[in-house]
């Protein structure tokens, strides 16, 4: 059961970091109110798929920690990795790695489409007396909504916000992004040994990461995910 202490807290965002950090500070007594700048369903329904959804046994820990459910049941789930690696600047692209590998401590990898964990943990925080409020929060308005609450928190860039927060160049090297990202999700594949058998004995129990020095890399994987057999927004 949820206690109320007179803190009062506000995040701005509603994706997976805005509502799991929600979640957690309602269960510490929090009076907690979540902004959006969409509602509930077009957060679901008409925002892209995100490439974050893969998590391993540190987050998970962390999301059990908060009391939340980290979906290793039903799954999908993975043991392992089957991972190959080709020397592209070389004739025939030799493969000079390949390796099948479990993950230590019977640990198994688990991706779950991020709007699916949003969506399912704005339901809880609602459920637990959480308030949600459809509105764009612009520069201006953080102010004021900061002057309200004891404790506010901004998990998105959206509306300008990112403006404010500055990239510390003490912690990055980078000035720009360094890949160019594309996800793509498909429908029809099943997970028995059949799967990526080629690969290894251990078949879809391993996701496989393929590594092409001259071209980049791919990781194939299951995912529970809202648009089977889309890629690019949905």
């Amino acid at each position: 059961m949820t206690t109320k202490h007179g803190r009062k807290a506000a995040i701005i965002g509603a994706g997976q970091t805005g509502a799991t950090a929600a979640l957690g500070l309602l269960d510490k007594g929090f009076d907690v109110t979540v902004y959006s700048d969409r509602n509930q369903r077009s957060l679901r329904e008409d925002v892209p798929a995100t490439g974050t959804a893969l998590i391993f046994g540190q987050a998970q820990r962390a999301e059990a920690s908060l009391g939340l459910t980290s979906y290793l049941e039903p799954g999908p789930t993975a043991s392992g990795l089957s991972v190959r690696l080709v020397d592209g600047t070389e004739a025939g692209r030799p493969e000079v790695i390949a390796f099948d590998a479990d993950f230590d401590g019977g640990t198994r990898s688990v991706a779950v489409d991020t709007r699916l964990k949003a969506d399912d943990r704005l339901t809880q925080f609602q459920e637990r007396g959480g308030r949600f409020v459809v509105e764009q929060v612009h520069p201006e308005r953080l102010d004021g909504i900061a002057a309200e609450h004891d404790l506010t928190l901004v998990a998105t860039g959206r509306s300008g916000l990112s403006s404010l927060f500055p990239v510390d160049a003490s912690r990055t090297v980078y000035d720009r992004p360094q890949r160019r990202l594309l996800m793509l999700t498909v429908a029809g594949l099943g997970h028995g040994p059949d799967v990526f058998a080629h690969r290894g004995t251990a078949g879809a129990a391993h996701s496989a990461f393929s590594f092409i020095t001259d071209q980049g890399e791919a990781w194939w994987g299951p995912i529970s995910t809202r648009t089977p057999g889309r890629h690019g927004p949905s």
